[in-house]
């Protein structure tokens, strides 16, 4: 009898040793549960759903008008205002992230940019009348900013010693308050005659620079309140004047010769000499 036992329990076992594969094979689906697929996790060491990502950074629907009209072919310009990675260094010029034109219906589009803090610039030409606007991105957005110019104009003249003066550049800027940064708005340069005419995006305090040279120092500068109405005149007036001193060394002592007053950077006025 304990053999007959003995046997029914051996070969019980080998059933089940024999049956074990494809008892588990066969195991329906259901044994295994479901993902929601609207959970971004799944079981802990499992394969795991993953939703869709949200869009990465944003874009900017800009819409310029001027006096009301659509604006075609005005300037779009983005620049990068975002803190740079390493503040170690002084920052450079800001970098230019998008660049294109309005299409017939005043609108430009960036591309996708990260999310963050940009300045953006609309002109209506080179040298024409042009504003700018901080902005901010967010992931998955496109925002919209309307641009609207009420197209100023400023003229003026430019002379030296009551005879025209031309060829002198005059620069047109206005501080950025949220940046606090100047940003030149229009510029022009003197004809034949001595005059010129910049168109302003609007009405505010600007001030007037007048340069002799491309890159060189402002020769005079005036601060002027542009009102929407009404016809506004900035006027530059030029003197010829003389210098006359006398030329020493860094320790002070007269220096023989011709000597000449030429511009030292941005800095003070220094004596050369040679």
């Amino acid at each position: 009898m304990r053999s007959v036992i003995l046997g029914l329990a051996l070969c019980c076992v080998c059933v089940c040793v024999s049956t074990s594969g494809s008892a588990w094979a066969q195991a329906p689906a259901a044994s295994v549960p479901p993902v929601d697929p609207r959970e971004g996790q799944g079981t802990a060491g499992g394969l795991a759903s993953r939703d869709v990502a949200p869009e990465e950074g944003g874009r900017l629907r800009a819409s310029v008008r001027v006096k009301g009209q659509p604006r075609e072919g005005a300037f779009c310009r983005m620049l990068d205002v975002r803190e740079p990675v390493s503040t170690g260094r002084q920052r450079g010029p800001l970098p230019m992230v998008y660049e294109g034109r309005t299409d017939g219906q005043g609108i430009c589009r960036t591309q996708q940019l990260p999310p963050g803090s940009y300045l953006f610039t609309v002109g209506l030409g080179e040298g024409q009348a042009s504003l700018e606007r901080s902005v901010t991105l967010a992931n998955g957005v496109e925002s919209e900013e309307d641009f609207s110019f009420a197209e100023i104009r400023v003229h003026g003249a430019v002379t030296r010693k009551d005879a025209p003066a031309p060829g002198f550049e005059v620069s047109v800027v206005e501080r950025n308050e949220a940046l606090d940064i100047l940003m030149r708005v229009a510029q022009a340069t003197t004809g034949q005659d001595g005059t010129y005419e910049v168109t302003l995006p609007k009405p505010g305090r600007y001030t007037f620079y007048l340069f002799a040279a491309p890159k060189s120092l402002p020769v005079s500068s005036q601060e002027v309140s542009v009102e929407e109405e009404g016809e506004t005149a900035v006027d530059f007036s030029l003197e010829k004047a003389a210098v006359r001193g006398k030329a020493v060394d860094e320790e002070g002592r007269p220096v023989e010769g011709p000597s000449r007053l030429v511009p030292s950077g941005t800095g003070p006025h220094t004596l050369a000499y040679s």
